[in-house]
């Protein structure tokens, strides 16, 4: 009964995912590095950061904001396309898994 919820004891190898075809890529061999980029970031925000802005004037991020929002738009843009683009190709509900499929795993990955 155990077996069928899931609840057996857990045999987890967090060095290795069920995709062989990702571990290579950066972040995704274990979750090492990224709880460091974790700890680095909330130690620069929560310390770092407003110690070396305590007698400061806020930075001017007028530009830097405008451009940003526009790079936004176009990947938004972009994706919408190709959203639409693989709906008419296979509709709404697909019939097959296309992970199973090695040139359909490397468009996704």
């Amino acid at each position: 009964m155990s077996a069928d919820v899931g609840l057996r004891f857990p045999d987890w190898d967090l060095n290795k995912s069920r995709f062989e075809e990702i571990d290579f890529l950066p972040l995704m061999a274990s979750p090492g590095p990224v709880l460091m980029i974790l700890a680095g970031y909330l130690l620069f925000v929560l310390k770092i950061g407003p110690s070396l802005m305590f007698k400061r004037e806020p930075y001017k991020l007028t530009t830097a904001l405008i451009l940003y929002n526009a790079v936004q738009v176009v990947f938004s843009a972009y994706l919408v396309q190709r959203y639409f683009r693989q709906l008419m190709f296979q509709g709404l509900t697909p019939k097959t898994c296309y992970i199973n499929n090695e040139t359909y795993r490397n468009e996704v990955c």
